[in-house]
């Protein structure tokens, strides 16, 4: 599960849980982006700080686990690379990419979205607001969809309380708000 988290909150955390319940996978291995390409601005927080958050956020689930990796790649941080990188520093093993429906309504947008279509198998979440559109997306019969509860927490909600002043408790877990307030990110 690649993305952002800047920072990572109980949305994605819920998610990650619900794809490894319903798509009975071995576990979830979240990938921080080191240079996203899809942003239009970097992240708030450093890829360090973001790495931190969801490990943090991960402790002590024995199925949730997080890299690295993407620093290794030369380049912005296609998922085609990550993708390639990941098959070639473990052989073997049948990766699943974890998508929410609103990257699906993008998908065309990506770099070699074929490729990545084909090269593992994609699941992705339904999501409100994006389901009709997922429903009618030229992949939708190419991937796996998976429910989870509807959760209106994002990261850009949780960036802009922190910088109002407002409190961000109960929307994502203590280590990593205690993290946010020591650190004094998104101010």
């Amino acid at each position: 599960m690649g993305g952002a988290f800047d920072p990572i909150h109980f949305g994605h955390l819920v998610m990650a849980e619900q794809a490894r319940q319903s798509l009975a996978l071995d576990g979830v291995f979240f990938v921080p982006g080191f240079k996203p390409p899809h942003r239009n601005q970097a992240p708030a927080a450093s890829f360090e700080d973001r790495l931190a958050m969801v490990r943090l956020a991960i402790e002590g689930n024995e199925y949730f686990s997080a890299g690295e990796i993407e620093k290794e790649i030369n380049g912005p941080g296609y998922t085609y690379a990550l993708l390639n990188l990941l098959k070639e520093k473990f052989p073997g093993v049948a990766w699943t990419l974890l998508l929410g429906a609103d990257n699906l309504a993008i998908f065309d947008s990506w770099y070699r979205p074929e490729e990545v279509m084909t090269s593992v198998t994609v699941a992705v979440a339904n999501r409100t607001g994006f389901e009709p559109l997922a429903n009618q997306n030229r992949w939708a019969s190419r991937v796996r969809m998976f429910q989870m509860p509807p959760i209106g927490i994002s990261s850009t909600i949780i960036r802009q309380a922190v910088k109002d002043g407002q409190s961000i408790q109960y929307l994502l877990p203590e280590d990593v708000r205690s993290y946010i307030l020591e650190k004094r990110l998104y101010r």
